[in-house]
């Protein structure tokens, strides 16, 4: 990868991360803090709770040693009797637990009211003329890509977010615990940078994965689901024998073991972080303990200083792995978060839609599963007609009779558009009518909502299409678990 697309691929990344939170935080701005301050109690009580209980056994064992850092910060504690330093300690940790547990609540809550603005939001958009030309930003057919961001898009980006409300004190958590490291020993810290630089890097490749894993799940999900779907419909109509090398070979070509595959790779890369998180502190430890004990060799280790140490860099590491996983969650779900703000930034450009001309009666074909005045509309959106031309329904002109319609039409000066979702019912139309077809239509015309991809086809070009496996048909194949 070259620099300069690394470069853009860098910063189509933050923006869109930057653009998700900040639209988070301006909807839910309460909640937000709300959680943040349950989870900075959470973390305070915590800590308050593992010290007391670490630092009471050792003043417990030795009361005489009466010096240092832990006597300087619970000496309260020590004057105490055990049992109420000890029952003070676990209420600590019982409100430490108490709190998570209620952030973890309340930012579930957050996060529902925020996936309902957002599908408001795409509705509003989809809804409103001035915004017509939101189409023309997606590939699939508009009906599937809106399904596809209603079902799937705003979930993800949702559960993106309630990562990046938790991460948030993760991160101001890293920083405090990364000053306190370098307040008790610069040198140790110092130790751990090669191992950080690998971290990072890492870190770095493993986003990467999730991203283009990803990537690949949303590009392959069309085609894969319609010639899955055609297979089972194939076998229950009896039509495919499951035993024959046929079925084998439509089986391989549906890809439906290769997104199941990418299913579980998509998944382990957040086991990835664990992973590299977990290899990280060992690492650490290892190499601190060897210094010390090895390198350094001194008479008289400070052990309750190293002690300090390691539960500070445990509490880094900690909330280092959940920014971590953030990213990786980001990553992960890239794809559906980009197609949601791809509609919601609609509003923020308006534009003439660049459009086809027809003069002539055509017929035309919508690849779609439905054939509602919304792709009426799209028709209207992309095809300039004559001003007073008329769409027809092939249902519509089938119940008033096709010879009678054509009757009319050789008649007719006005533009007359034929309309319909099934190829094949408009091939049965053009061959059993041939000579009415021949004589009346111009335009043999397959529809797609952006102009470079609309085909002007003869009346034998058209006869011999064959619909691509597009998978307009397709459920959303939604696979939101983290």
């Amino acid at each position: 990868m070259s620099r300069t697309s690394l470069k853009q691929q860098m910063f189509n990344y933050t923006s869109l991360f930057r653009q998700l939170f900040m639209d988070y935080y301006r909807h839910q701005k309460k909640l937000f803090w709300l959680v943040q301050l349950l989870m900075v109690v959470s973390t305070a009580t915590g800590l308050f709770w593992i010290l007391s209980i670490i630092l009471g056994i050792s003043h417990y064992q030795n009361p005489a040693n009466t010096e240092g850092f832990k006597y300087l910060l619970f000496s309260w504690v020590f004057n105490m009797p055990l049992w109420q330093w000890l029952m003070l300690a676990s209420f600590a940790g019982v409100i430490s637990a108490w709190s998570l547990f209620l952030s973890v609540q309340l930012g579930v809550k957050s996060v529902l009211a925020y996936q309902k603005h957002l599908s408001h939001q795409c509705l509003n958009i989809v809804s409103q003329d001035k915004y017509r030309h939101w189409s023309i930003e997606f590939e699939q057919a508009p009906r599937q890509v809106l399904l596809r961001l209603l079902r799937q898009g705003v979930q993800l980006t949702g559960l993106v977010s309630r990562r990046i409300t938790r991460a948030f004190v993760s991160l101001v958590t890293f920083i405090l615990a990364f000053i306190v490291l370098l307040y008790l020993d610069t040198g140790l810290l110092l130790l751990l940078l090669p191992l950080s630089v690998f971290y990072i890097i890492a870190l770095y490749f493993i986003n990467r994965y999730a991203a283009r894993i990803s990537t690949e799940m949303a590009d392959i999900l069309p085609v894969s689901s319609s010639r899955f779907n055609q297979l089972v419909s194939s076998v229950l109509n009896k039509s495919l024998d499951i035993s024959s090398p046929k079925f084998q070979q439509k089986f391989d070509d549906s890809q439906y073991m290769r997104q199941a595959e990418l299913k579980y790779l998509r998944r382990l890369s957040e086991i990835h972080v664990n992973w590299l998180n977990t290899l990280f502190l060992v690492m650490g430890i290892a190499i601190i303990i060897i210094y010390i004990v090895y390198i350094q060799a001194s008479d008289n280790i400070d052990w309750q200083h190293l002690l300090f140490f390691l539960i500070s860099l445990r509490y880094a590491a900690g909330s280092l792995q959940q920014i971590s996983a953030t990213t990786v969650a980001f990553s992960r779900f890239l794809p559906e978060i980009q197609l949601v703000y791809r509609l919601l930034n609609v509003v923020d450009w308006l534009m003439d839609v660049d459009k086809l001309s027809i003069r002539h009666h055509s017929i035309v074909y919508i690849p779609s599963s439905f054939l509602d005045d919304f792709e009426v509309q799209q028709l209207n959106n992309t095809l300039t007609m004559q001003h007073d031309a008329k769409l027809h329904k092939l249902a519509e002109i089938r119940e008033q009779g096709i010879n009678l319609f054509f009757d009319k039409l050789a008649k007719s000066s006005k533009q007359t558009i034929i309309i319909d979702n099934n190829l094949q019912r408009l091939k049965r139309l053009v061959k059993t009518h041939n000579s009415h077809v021949k004589t009346s239509i111009k335009n043999f015309i397959i529809f797609s909502n952006q102009k470079k991809k609309i085909q002007q086809l003869t009346i034998n070009e058209f006869l011999q299409y064959t619909q691509p496996t597009t998978g307009v048909d397709i459920d959303c194949d939604i696979d939101a678990f983290e």
